[in-house]
């Protein structure tokens, strides 16, 4: 795995836990919808 796809996915898993401590179901749908793209 190169290292900026690293950064992204260590990047997405620290927005996902910070999305589901504030805004549970919602956007988090909407984020992983734009990451799965």
């Amino acid at each position: 795995m190169n290292q900026n796809i690293a950064n992204e996915v260590l990047l997405f898993e620290t927005q996902k836990k910070e999305t589901m401590r504030h805004h549970p179901i919602p956007l988090f749908t909407g984020m992983f919808k734009r990451y799965s793209l």
